[in-house]
């Protein structure tokens, strides 16, 4: 059942916020870096 075309579909959605979450942090940690 976990097997199927719909749960793809999702894990792609959860790659996409988890690099943009990723990236989010990156952004963060250089900003107080450069203080």
């Amino acid at each position: 059942m976990l097997r199927r075309k719909p749960f793809r579909k999702h894990g792609s959605i959860r790659g996409r916020q988890l690099r943009l979450w990723l990236n989010r942090v990156s952004t963060t940690r250089s900003v107080l870096l450069g203080r």
